[in-house]
């Protein structure tokens, strides 16, 4: 008797181990489930941030392709105003005997977004056309090459091409 008393005894005591042993289960796969949440909302903010660095990247390279466009305009200024000193603005770049050619840098060529459609056209109203990537870069530098920089008498944009009117 005493013996079947003890086996009941210990039949109770693995019924409790086992039903713990199942909770204990259930409470890690839980632990488990509750853990990944933080790991998702981890990644989520990761990417979010990720998009934004991407974003703030492209921004910067645009402002830099903006800025080199503008020094290369300049450039083409400088000669435009160097040959302006000793010729009349309407013969420059106009077929004719004795009639000196546009700058080099005016005509082809390509320019710091890799497009290949610098254009000078000479005559009665000489002028640059430029062309950018995006019209916000073209606003820019229209924005920059205003009348009030020598050689320049009027900048305006349609869509991405930049003509600047020069005097």
């Amino acid at each position: 008797m005493k013996n079947e008393k003890d086996r009941k005894v210990n039949q109770q005591d693995t019924s409790k181990n086992q039903r713990s042993s199942h909770a204990m289960a259930r409470s890690k796969r839980k632990q488990f489930g509750n853990s990944l949440v933080p790991v998702v909302i981890g990644i989520a903010i990761t990417a979010v941030a990720t998009a934004s660095f991407l974003n703030q990247g492209a921004d910067v390279a645009s402002r830099n392709k903006v800025s080199l466009a503008a020094s290369e305009i300049t450039t083409m200024l400088y000669d435009w105003n160097l040959l302006r000193t000793t010729n009349a603005a309407n013969v420059i770049g106009v077929a004719g005997a004795g009639n000196p050619p546009a700058p080099t840098n005016m005509n082809g060529g390509t320019n710091i977004f890799g497009i290949a459609v610098n254009a000078f056209a000479g005559g009665a109203s000489p002028a640059l056309t430029f062309t950018t990537d995006d019209p916000v870069s073209c606003a820019a530098l229209s924005g920059i090459f205003d009348v009030n920089v020598e050689g320049v008498a009027n900048s305006a944009c349609a869509d991405s091409v930049l003509t600047i009117t020069l005097n």
